[in-house]
């Protein structure tokens, strides 16, 4: 993750929309697609059946929860040293930082700002809370949650949410987060990084700037397990009928990629608003995104 760009932009779109760039001329690097139905299409009772025969496929079972106790760390130095600030947003919930020298730009902005992307925060709470008023039930996905500054803000508002970042000292200070702020209930964490493939990966960190770390592919081993999967396999943690969902992306110029990853889970969701870097896709577009190297 790399200081917000001025061009950084939210977009609201429909379900039908998303389907249209799945559609589009992009889809031939992922060959043939399945034979399915838009939403607006579907019957509810459709929907919601074809959604269960989905999640019961053995294909869609790879993105494995991880139990938040499994990262917690509860020691009174990691606490004090790490997790004495709050954001600056309803409730202020508390989050657990970088030491500053390791993170310049995501734990620096929270410590003397109180946010992180602080109208990006707002314009996803926005949109969660019109769906709400609406009469619906959204969650929000974070993909890229790193520290949690996106996550912790949609809970502390009382929204479900589910956070998948594949580095495990960013999961380690968001799950602590999750257990100090009495959340984990509400959050589903996933140990992993979302692509265009299931594969292998190990992290290349960068020492100033945490969540500009890469991932990059390896051959399965003991040591190097299944760490990045498709936005379709995350089909079985969400609920089995259609459902209005705010999406965040910070995956930089993977973005493109993952999108193409996920066309049944947004053949059948309600996708309200995706939040991303925007300029960062228009470079993943433009120029390709080197397949080894995932930031």
């Amino acid at each position: 993750m790399r200081s917000v760009p001025k061009l950084v932009a939210a977009v609201l779109i429909a379900s039908a929309a998303l389907y249209m760039v799945l559609s589009s001329t992009m889809l031939h690097r992922m060959g043939s697609v399945d034979n399915l139905q838009p939403a607006s299409q579907m019957s509810e009772l459709t929907k919601a059946e074809s959604v269960a025969k989905l999640v019961q496929q053995p294909n869609n079972q790879f993105a494995v929860e991880t139990p938040a106790s499994a990262y917690t760390n509860l020691s009174a130095a990691f606490i004090s040293t790490f997790c004495e600030n709050t954001l600056s947003i309803e409730n202020n919930p508390k989050i657990c930082l970088y030491d500053l020298e390791e993170d310049i730009f995501v734990s620096k902005d929270i410590k003397y700002g109180g946010l992180w992307d602080g109208p990006g925060v707002r314009r996803v709470l926005e949109a969660l809370r019109r769906i709400k008023a609406s009469g619906s039930s959204p969650v929000f996905i974070d993909l890229g949650a790193n520290i949690g500054a996106f996550s912790l803000a949609t809970l502390s508002a009382g929204f479900d949410t589910i956070s998948v970042e594949p580095m495990e000292s960013a999961l380690t200070r968001l799950a602590t987060a999750l257990t100090l702020n009495n959340f984990t209930g509400r959050c589903k964490l996933l140990n992993y990084a979302v692509t265009d493939r299931r594969a292998c990966l190990r992290v290349r960190v960068n020492q100033s700037n945490k969540g500009g770390s890469e991932v990059q592919y390896v051959p399965c081993s003991s040591r190097h397990h299944l760490q990045s999967v498709t936005l379709d396999d995350l089909l079985p943690h969400l609920p089995h009928r259609p459902t209005p969902l705010v999406i965040k992306m910070d995956i930089q110029q993977y973005e493109p990629y993952a999108i193409l990853s996920g066309r049944k889970l947004l053949a059948f969701h309600d996708v309200r608003l995706l939040y991303m870097e925007w300029e960062e896709m228009g470079l993943a577009l433009k120029n390709g995104t080197n397949h080894d190297y995932i930031k």
